[in-house]
């Protein structure tokens, strides 16, 4: 029934002769604060660019924590995981979270041995076969294996089931072995002598 601000003591429903009390009010400034992040919940390639997460407020003078530790009102998500920032009103501390969910897969890897190998032995054949992965070679056979006949370093493309795109880079070197002369007929020795035979 009283519905005035008047001394405690001159409201007679509260029947109290006691005008002594104090209070605190809380509250958020109004209208209450909005947060709007420039990134929301997105998936991406490890090997993709690196993303940054702005937080911004219509309401002045905000202050802005991040999950990460950052009070800048910029993150940088280089990893998987939830990024969370809370905004905050520094006269009231009322404050307001949001959060990005980044999710990272991973990029396919799979390692072509580099080859030494000798000119008879050519083509040579080399194998990339990782479950889940399809490949594409630099002649762009898709098979799990590739027969390259000339030497050079090649890159092959490969693909996982999530989308993602890897590369791995291998090289075939060519070197024949030069040939060794042998002595014309028979070479004696005495104890303690050495014949060395020449190459051409």
């Amino acid at each position: 029934g009283c519905t005035t601000f008047v001394p405690l003591y001159s409201c007679a429903l509260l029947n109290t002769s006691d005008s002594g009390m104090a209070f605190r009010m809380f509250g958020c400034i109004n209208p209450p604060l909005d947060v709007t992040l420039s990134q929301g919940d997105t998936t991406l390639c490890e090997d993709e660019a690196i993303i940054s997460i702005t937080a911004s407020s219509t309401s002045p003078g905000v202050d802005y924590l991040w999950n990460t530790g950052s009070t800048s009102n910029t993150v940088t998500a280089d990893s998987a995981g939830i990024y969370t920032v809370t905004v905050t009103n520094p006269v009231t501390g009322c404050g307001m979270p949001q959060s990005a969910h980044i999710n990272l897969l991973p990029v396919p890897n799979y390692d072509v041995a580099d080859v030494t190998t000798c000119s008879s032995a050519l083509p040579y054949t080399f194998i990339a076969n990782s479950p889940g992965v399809s490949v594409v070679w630099p002649s762009g056979n898709t098979s799990v294996i590739e027969e390259i006949s000339l030497a050079g370093t090649y890159v092959i493309t490969l693909t996982g089931n999530n989308g993602c795109v890897g590369t791995d880079t291998f090289t075939l070197t060519v070197e024949d072995l030069d040939p060794i002369t042998s002595p014309v007929g028979p070479v004696d020795l005495c104890f303690g002598e050495s014949f060395m035979a020449g190459v051409v």
